[in-house]
């Protein structure tokens, strides 16, 4: 990169250079010639349509970045001196960088220049794949170390001044030392540098880098000085030849002078000729006068350059004698840079241009250019500035063709701000103007505008007389492209405001027509997808997807990426209305990655709610929920009230789902909140359904009362809108709500209807085989069995049709399993047929075997006792269809009720009889009681809970830990229940699996809780054993080291014990761990004298398989045992240097690496240490490193010899004897004063060791 370079230079040099040998046809490179005809002169750009400046920037950076990665497989892409690049350019590498991400592509995209400091420099969105590496500047010593490295010995001063000047900068330090060597402070002599010495040195350094180079300059000869000035005159490289033409050198003198500027570092050389090295060596070289510019204005006008020409003659005729001639080249270089997308650069030329002129048709024009580079730049003051200077001069002129223009650039204006009323009435003024001048383009331009203000300002019927006109206009115009434009306005409002779908199509497809005239592949895009968009309305999924895929095919041939991301996502929606999941996903996923590449927040946040919506269905909630999750972020980021309500309210749907209630009611609380806010008819609804659906789903009191509510909303507003979908789920899902509710002919009636409407209206969004289960489920409570079973029928074969189109195995399994209601049909039609099919028998086995898995993962992460009971019971019923449950576990020989649902106290009753004998049943035959209809069961029929309650069918299974009973699980299912199960053998065979998972959890769980009593009693226990009541003595050298302890016990330093064998260091040790704050963590004691270095390292900080004999497997050393704890080194001056010098990168650095592994790890561990000798000494005879004693010894103790706390012997004595006769049986109770006077009288050598 290069200041002075063109909009995207760099990138086009790069391509054009390595395409030479691509196929011309490929459409990537036909897109780059068509805006960039000088840089691929040999590629035909015809087929490529003219599109909008915001998408024909898109089709180019899509075309340039699918170069770099798809045509030239460029393995690295290296972007040097980031911050000199153009804004353009820096766009591109900021789309390259999302293209990339989107395509998960493998390439290497290396971004040098960049400075959080300079706002000008890309700086990417946090990435995972980004990885930022900054360099640091150097240490005063790291650049010592350096200096005397390069110079020899050099004086503390002379380091104290580059240091302090290069602010540790490297390049800083080079262009120091270049300028000491040119000062003559640096001299090269045959043994090396040699560093003359000067007072007041800093004094002589240049302050900034254009310092540096005027210095520099200065030093030149004269012929240095005129070629420095020749090349920093213009803003072209110059070969050497050119330089030659406007000197007077000879070559010798020329060569040697350009050798010299290039050794100095002022130039630089490139393969078109020579720069400046810096911006800052133009401002250091010797102006230019306009003689100088005139000869290059000769010079460029013959022979101008192949880029950019009228750039470079506009820079040297503003400088030459006669700056007049520079407007022509200003004007056609503004033109170029504004076909570039350099818009600061058309800014610059057009106001350079703006200074040469004074008034009339030429300085109106430019600010009419003014005004609308500005308006793509968001200069609103500056904008505003120029329209007010435009409609002085057209007012000064009188003329109305110029005050339309004014006008038209106003409502402009203010249609970019969003001040609709204001843009309105500009452009009602533009109109009165266009009408006295007769111009019939323009006068529909007006109407248009002011017909969409309406629209977005008071939308009503009356729009359409201003479309209608502007359509008029168009036609006299022949203007078949404007024409179709306003056509599809028209239409949009039949379809957003009028309400009249017809009419729309209509509209739609006379827009088809003129666009089919005009030749226009982006109309017929456009035309296309609002058809779709219309038929998806109207639920004609199937014609809706054929307009999408025709839509799609246009957008990909005029490469417009904002169409084809809109057409895919369109598609998408349609195949998952028509529940053709795996075509939705793969359109879905294709609309995200160019929504990625392109940096579209809004495509972005609706793709992922599509595709949370898609995942959702599918049973992969985990995707569903993330995808959910990322759209909401999009949406509060972009202050979308309505995308927020929504994301809730999906999300919602997954917690349903995966029986996260509570979750779901918050969510949709939530929602509830921001509804009157979005103002949104199709969110609202869909709040009603997900509310009603938490109530029906959870089956607590009162919860199917509360449901119907929802459902009854729903339907109003359904059928207010004529929303199909809502108004059929509305009905069948109030249907069940009133079954629940024990309404059974009004759930009939409800049901029947939402069949009837799925009958007139054609496929339902997202199918059918949940409204035909419903009805199938409603039938059964009303005891029409046989419908009921062919309605499951079906159901079953609605869903195994729309589960076809799955072509991923995991979605497909998850949709048959995750889905509840689509697992209660499999399930359903399997136990159906399970008589007549081996098939339907293993199907229901394997979705047992699926339950028992899920449920395994839910119970067995629970080890609180009674809320895994409450889970177990949950479970059971949600797994066997069942409504009511009890769970009794054997407690001191006794039968006793731990969990119960939905059970009354007779049945309770019944239950402990029933699950009473089937203990001494399952003693004798190990069996549990099934009971498929009680009716027709004597021993049952006649109990109290089964009459009353209507039990119709029940089961009760042991539970069974090896041999022994620990309890029973009971289920039943009431004769009026919504889905009355008749138990058989392959419940129980499924309930008795579950009973077992149940009782291993259970004993878990006790074990737990057995294990947790303990280990807090053994807690208690060691605290009170290493407290410091364990340290027997009330000597004054005793009272000192407990006071000392204390504060060692407040602080995490480390620890220095020093005493003599046998004095009790590893107690004190012991006291000080503890009692502080990482007494819940490990101590670990290592006696580093007992062992050599080399196993002393391998124990304490472990090793890899291999890296020694005998290594059989990896160890983690005592360091990882001790993480957060204490690790106690005791007699640490028995250890080598070598071995210190491991122990002291531990204590500083906190990470050490295990013996043969290269891998380092982080390790928190307070380190005490104890040692019998005078470390100092050990220190002066090198045995003991300094820096390692200043590490260990942040806190030294000193426990006292025996000898210096005699008072503390008779207290001692009596620990001894009292801790020995709880061992052993001994008459002894105590010592005679003449043997404690003995013992005083002791060396005590041993200390209390010997005691």
């Amino acid at each position: 990169m290069r200041p002075d370079m063109a909009s995207f230079e760099p990138v086009l040099r790069m391509l054009s250079a390595r395409c030479a040998g691509v196929d011309a046809d490929s459409t990537a490179l036909r897109v780059l010639a068509a805006e960039f005809p000088e840089y691929f002169p040999d590629v035909a750009a015809d087929g490529i349509e003219e599109l909008a400046d915001d998408r024909r920037r898109l089709r180019l950076f899509h075309a340039a970045a699918s170069l770099c990665m798809d045509t030239l497989e460029l393995d690295v892409l290296l972007f040097d001196a980031l911050d000199t690049a153009d804004a353009f350019t820096r766009e591109f590498v900021t789309y390259l960088h999302a293209s990339m991400t989107a395509r998960n592509h493998a390439g290497l995209l290396v971004l040098l220049g960049q400075s959080a400091s300079n706002s000008e420099v890309l700086r990417p969105d946090s990435n995972e794949r980004w990885n930022a590496i900054a360099l640091p500047s150097l240490t005063k010593d790291e650049l010592a170390d350096n200096l005397r490295a390069l110079l020899g010995a050099v004086s503390p001063s002379f380091i104290d001044v580059i240091s302090r000047q290069s602010k540790g900068m490297p390049g800083r330090v080079e262009d120091l030392l270049n300028f000491c060597a040119g000062e003559g402070i640096l001299e090269a002599t045959e043994h090396g540098w040699l560093v003359h010495e000067q007072e007041n040195l800093g004094a002589l350094f240049p302050d900034s880098l254009a310092q540096v180079y005027v210095r520099a300059a200065a030093r030149l000869s004269d012929e240095g000085r005129e070629t420095l000035r020749i090349v920093a005159a213009t803003t072209h490289p110059l070969p050497t030849a050119r330089i030659a033409e406007l000197t007077s050198f000879d070559d010798g003198t020329l060569h040697a002078a350009l050798a010299v500027l290039l050794q100095t570092e002022l130039l630089d050389a490139t393969p078109d000729g020579y720069l400046p090295a810096h911006a800052a060596v133009r401002e250091a070289a010797e102006p230019a006068d306009s003689a100088l510019h005139d000869r290059f204005y000769a010079l460029f006008s013959e022979n101008p350059p192949a880029f950019d020409p009228d750039a470079l003659l506009a820079h040297h005729a503003l400088h030459s004698s006669d700056s007049a001639r520079a407007l022509p080249h200003l004007l056609e270089a503004a033109r170029v840079h504004e076909e570039r997308f350099d818009m600061h650069g058309a800014d610059r030329r057009l106001r350079e241009a703006l200074a040469l002129i004074g008034s009339g048709e030429q300085r109106f024009a430019v600010l009419a250019a003014l005004s609308r580079i500005n308006n793509v730049l968001g200069r609103r003051s500056d904008e505003e500035e120029f329209l007010e200077e435009m409609l002085l001069l057209a007012a000064q002129s009188n003329s109305s063709e110029r005050l339309a223009e004014v006008y038209r650039s106003q409502a402009e204006y203010y249609l970019s701000t969003g001040e609709f009323d204001r843009a309105r009435r500009s452009a009602e003024k533009a109109l009165g103007h266009y009408t006295d001048i007769g111009d019939a383009a323009g006068q529909a331009w007006c109407h248009q505008k002011i017909g969409f203000t309406e629209y977005r300002t008071t939308p009503g019927e009356s729009i359409l007389t201003h479309y209608q006109r502007a359509q008029e206009l168009y036609s006299s115009e022949k203007a078949a492209l404007d024409e179709g434009n306003i056509l599809i306005d028209i239409g949009l409002v039949y379809y957003s405001i009028l309400k009249d779908p017809d009419k729309a199509l209509d509209f739609y497809e006379q827009a088809r027509v003129k666009f089919e005239a005009a030749g226009s592949t982006r109309g017929l895009t456009r035309a296309f997808g609002n058809m779709g968009a219309q038929l998806y309305a109207l639920g004609r999924y199937e014609e809706a997807l054929e307009h999408h895929t025709r839509a799609n095919e246009l957008a990909a041939q005029s490469a417009d990426r904002m169409l084809l991301a809109t057409s895919n996502g369109a598609m998408g929606q349609c195949e998952l209305a028509l529940c053709r999941y795996s075509p939705a996903l793969l359109h879905l996923r294709e609309e995200l990655r160019i929504a990625l590449e392109i940096g579209d927040g809004y495509l972005q946040e609706m793709c992922r709610e599509n595709m949370g919506e898609l995942y959702m269905v599918l049973g992969a909630f985990d995707e569903a929920m993330n995808m959910y999750a990322e759209a909401q972020a999009l949406a509060e980021a972009s202050g979308s009230t309505a995308g927020v309500a929504a994301d809730h309210i999906d999300i919602a749907g997954c917690l349903i789902e995966t029986r996260d209630f509570d979750g779901a009611e918050k969510r949709l609380a939530r929602a509830s909140g921001l509804l009157e806010q979005a103002e949104d008819v199709n969110i609202e609804a869909m709040y009603h359904y997900r509310s009603g659906y938490l109530h029906l789903q959870r089956a607590g009191e009162d919860d199917h009362a509360q449901a119907l509510p929802a459902f009854n909303r729903l339907g109003d507003l359904a059928d207010r809108h004529g929303f199909d979908s809502f108004s059929i789920l509305a009905r069948s899902y109030a249907g069940a709500c009133q079954m629940h509710l024990g309404r059974t002919g009004v759930a009939l009636e409800l049901s029947r209807e939402a069949l009837q409407l799925l009958e007139e209206k054609g496929p339902l969004y997202g199918g059918s085989h949940d409204i035909l289960y419903n009805h199938a489920i409603i039938l059964r409570a009303a005891g029409e069995s046989a419908e009921a079973a062919a309605c499951i029928e079906r159901a079953y074969e609605a869903l195994m049709s729309s589960a076809e189109s799955i072509a991923d195995t995991t979605l497909y399994r998850s949709y048959l399993e995750n889905v509840r209601v689509n697992a209660q049909i499999v399930r359903d039609y399997a136990v159906a047929h399970r008589s007549e099919s081996p098939q339907a028998l293993t199907a229901v086995r394997e979705q047992n075997l699926r339950t028992l898995y899920a449920v395994a993962r839910k119970i067995n992460s629970v080890l609180d006792l009674d809320q895994l009971l409450d889970n177990i019971m949950d479970s059971a019923l949600e797994a066997m269809n069942g409504e009511r449950g009890l769970i009794f576990l054997i407690e001191h020989e006794q039968l006793a009720l731990k969990v119960s649902r939905n059970v009354e106290k007779e049945t309770i009753k019944d239950a402990t009889e029933i699950s009473l004998s089937i203990l001494k049943d399952v003693l004798h035959a190990g069996k549990p009681i099934i009971v498929s209809d009680t009716s027709a069961n004597d021993a049952f029929k006649q109990r109290e809970s089964v009459v009353n309650f209507n039990i119709h069918s029940l089961i009760c299974v042991p539970m069974k830990s090896k041999d022994e009973i620990i309890g029973t699980v009971y289920v039943d299912s009431r004769s009026d229940a919504v889905q009355a199960m008749s138990f058989s053998e392959i419940d129980a065979e499924f309930l008795e699996a579950f009973a077992n998972l149940a009782t291993i959890a259970i004993e878990n769980a006790r074990l737990h809780q057995s294990l947790k009593q303990e280990n807090l009693y053994l807690r208690k226990e060691v605290e009170q054993r290493f407290g410091f009541e364990s340290i027997i003595g009330s000597s004054p050298p005793m009272e000192k080291l407990f006071s000392e302890t204390q504060a060692a016990i407040g602080s995490d330093g480390s620890v220095l014990i020093y005493g003599e064998s046998g004095t009790g260091k590893e107690l004190v040790a012991k006291a000080i761990h503890y009692n502080g704050a990482r007494r819940e963590h490990r101590f670990v004691a290592v006696d580093c004298g007992a062992l050599p270095d080399t196993l002393l390292e391998s124990e304490l900080f472990g090793y890899k398989r291999g890296a020694f004999t005998g290594a059989v497997a990896d160890k983690p050393g005592l360091f990882e045992e001790a993480h957060q704890g204490t690790l106690f080194l005791d007699e640490i001056s028995n250890t080598s240097l070598a071995f210190q010098a491991k122990l002291l990168r531990v204590l500083q650095e906190g990470e050490f690496r295990r013996v043969g592994e290269t891998k380092t790890r982080q390790v928190n561990v307070r380190i005490i240490c104890a040692t019998n000798k005078d470390l100092q000494v050990e220190i002066e005879e090198s045995r003991f490193r300094q820096d390692l004693f200043y590490r260990l010894n942040v806190i030294p103790l000193t426990v006292p010899t025996l000898r210096q706390r005699m008072s503390d012997v008779p207290e001692l004595v009596q620990h001894f004897i009292t801790k020995y006769n709880e061992r052993h049986t001994s008459a002894v109770t105590g010592a005679s004063d003449e043997l404690l006077e003995l013992l005083k009288q002791m060396p005590w050598n041993g200390n209390v060791r010997e005691l």
